[in-house]
């Protein structure tokens, strides 16, 4: 089934369940998928009352919000992605300051929140950028969130931080790195984290990429030196385990949801993959040559 396809049969089941809006009627020539996305993207508010409860109650906005931002990875590129961003985010702020702040939190909550299945900063960049450019209220925290987005994005340098591992043993990130490096950044009292770091230690395909010194693992607990130190050593030998001595956050330099955070690190210093889910990490390394 294409994707749209699913999406839009997901959609309808929960339409049948939830006061939500309908998806708006594509004119049967839009055939290509990409267009019909771009087409309901920008029309999937048209039908909207403002006064009603699907609006005005938070949770059933933001359900709606979910609903319209499933599309958005179907769209044919980022000017239709923009394109629709700019209908919505103007068509919210001209019912008030009130409406405007309330689509501010359900897009953060579906785009930038640790927990949401949605989390996806790219595209949460896009809004902030056009609630910055259509002078929502608030902007100095719009202005905040994308200063926090674009930090450490794929492809970009990785921020460089000082660490100092178990033996005593200074070094920095920019040094560390000679090959793909895993980073995993914890807090030693986080349960989450002691399952996702046994997990990966008995991860066959990080166990051989290990061996074969293909990759390198970093784990960082990042802020009290003296907790880090207060927890026997727990992780494998083959890990370098680690504290930043609190640099990382004095300098705001990586932006944690929650705690275990995921980073891939390519040899040139470069980010592969930012606070990714454990499935994605294992998907990039295998393919690591």
């Amino acid at each position: 089934m294409k994707p749209l396809i699913i999406i839009l049969t997901i959609l309808a089941a929960l339409f049948a369940v939830a006061k939500e809006l309908a998806l708006p009627a594509v004119p049967g020539e839009l055939r290509v998928p990409a267009l019909r996305a771009d087409y309901i993207g920008a029309h999937f508010w048209d039908a909207a009352d403002w006064t009603d409860s699907m609006i005005t109650d938070q949770a059933e906005l933001t359900q709606n919000v979910a609903n319209y931002l499933s599309v958005f990875p179907v769209m044919s590129g980022d000017s239709a992605r923009v394109a629709a961003a700019d209908t919505f985010l103007r068509r919210a702020l001209a019912d008030g300051s009130e409406r405007a702040l309330a689509v501010s939190q359900a897009l953060e909550d579906c785009l930038f929140a640790a927990e949401s299945q949605m989390r996806d900063e790219r595209l949460y960049s896009i809004f902030l950028e056009r609630m910055i450019a259509a002078e929502y209220p608030d902007s100095m925290r719009a202005r905040y969130m994308l200063e926090m987005t674009r930090k450490n994005m794929p492809g970009t340098p990785a921020a460089d931080f000082s660490f100092t591992d178990r033996k005593g043993t200074e070094s920095s990130l920019r040094m560390f790195v000679d090959r793909p490096t895993i980073i995993l950044f914890y807090d030693p009292d986080c349960h989450n984290c002691h399952d996702l770091a046994m997990a990966m230690a008995d991860d066959p395909i990080l166990k051989t990429k290990l061996i074969s010194h293909s990759i390198k693992i970093l784990a960082v607990s990042p802020g009290d030196e003296g907790e880090w130190a207060a927890h026997d050593e727990w992780l494998p030998d083959t890990w370098t385990d680690a504290t930043d001595k609190g640099t990382i956050e004095e300098g705001e330099l990586y932006d944690f949801g929650t705690f275990p955070a995921l980073y891939l690190i390519g040899a040139d210093g470069n980010v592969i993959l930012k606070d990714c889910t454990p499935e994605q990490l294992i998907e990039a390394v295998t393919e690591l040559r």
